[in-house]
């Protein structure tokens, strides 16, 4: 059974200052996260779902687990409270957890259609601009992403899903270390930023021969480069097609993705942050056309729209105990 550690908590700046108060909050799930918990149950895998909070109304099957033993609350907290992202928070504890259980670090609105390759360990990767003012300048001091058996040409971002082979173990190890030592200091706004995590995770794919370097059309073939509120999954009707190109890059088509991606990465927590996902309506809302709809389709059958709504008005509470109890 393969593991899978994620992990969501919240911190708001205004109200969440004391430790207790934050540590005691109950945070919701978004529409998106419980088609992304019920995608991973469907193909039988352990999901680990690590908080410093407290999550009620989980689907069954989810094993809500505390993250103070990768990193304590009260650590956490301070970090927040000196500015760092949870984003950070969150790299770290879900990289120890792999450690623990050998599991697959993904994100929370990851949706999976396939089962996870049958390699020792892997990196994804998200699609780069290819033309325009942001599009990256491979070379010598930004290379691409290191293909060992040269199936493709690497020229992407390296991204989340990644599987922690043996041989990266010691590295991953490092790496936590280095962000435990990051968010002890205050956070400085420099050039650097947190991109070493990602930058780490392309070292891996080179000096590794037990890591997989994947491209962008297996976990991540959908764009994240639409302005907040937006996103290609809910467009009706949709630009996923294989004629349509943006900044250079060949969008995939609806059906292709589903043929062929092993997760389909949303990137919606960052496009939508509070709002629509919370909405109880949501779902009957989403348009049948859109690529969305054909993914839930794709994991759930015909009845998805139904039986996701319905789960968004049911009381989902698990037996599992919630993180933050102690």
């Amino acid at each position: 059974m393969q593991a899978v550690n994620l992990y969501w908590s919240r911190f708001e700046k205004e109200s969440d200052q004391d430790l207790d108060h934050w540590s005691e909050s109950e945070i919701q799930l978004s529409e998106l996260h419980k088609l992304s918990l019920i995608s991973h149950l469907k193909l039988g895998h352990k999901v680990y779902l690590h908080t410093h909070q407290k999550i009620p109304n989980v689907p069954s099957g989810i094993a809500v687990t505390d993250a103070s033993p990768f990193l304590s609350r009260a650590d956490a907290h301070e970090s927040l409270c000196q500015g760092h992202s949870i984003a950070h928070i969150s790299d770290m504890v879900r990289l120890g957890a792999c450690l623990e259980n050998g599991g697959v670090m993904c994100d929370m609105d990851g949706v999976m259609l396939k089962p996870f390759p049958d390699v020792e360990g892997f990196i994804a990767s998200a699609p780069a601009k290819k033309t325009g003012g942001f599009a990256p300048k491979w070379g010598e001091s930004h290379p691409p992403i290191f293909v060992r058996d040269g199936s493709w040409d690497g020229k992407a971002l390296a991204a989340v899903p990644m599987k922690v082979s043996p041989k990266m173990r010691e590295s991953v190890a490092e790496l936590i270390e280095k962000i435990r030592e990051r968010l002890k200091a205050p956070r400085k706004d420099d050039t650097e930023g947190w991109n070493f995590v990602m930058w780490a995770f392309k070292r891996f794919a080179r000096k590794f021969d037990d890591c997989v370097a994947y491209p962008p059309e297996t976990f991540c073939p959908i764009p994240a480069w639409l302005p907040a509120g937006k996103c290609y999954s809910l467009e009706h009707p949709t630009r996923l097609a294989r004629y349509y190109i943006l900044y250079g890059h060949h969008m995939s088509d609806c059906e292709n993705i589903l043929d062929t991606a092993i997760m389909v990465q949303h990137f919606f927590e960052s496009a939508f942050q509070d709002a629509p996902l919370k909405a109880n309506d949501f779902w009957m809302n989403v348009h049948q056309e859109s690529f969305l709809a054909m993914e839930a389709e794709f994991v759930i059958g015909k009845d998805w729209q139904k039986i996701l709504s319905q789960q968004s008005h049911a009381d989902l509470s698990t037996s599992h105990a919630q993180a933050g109890s102690s």
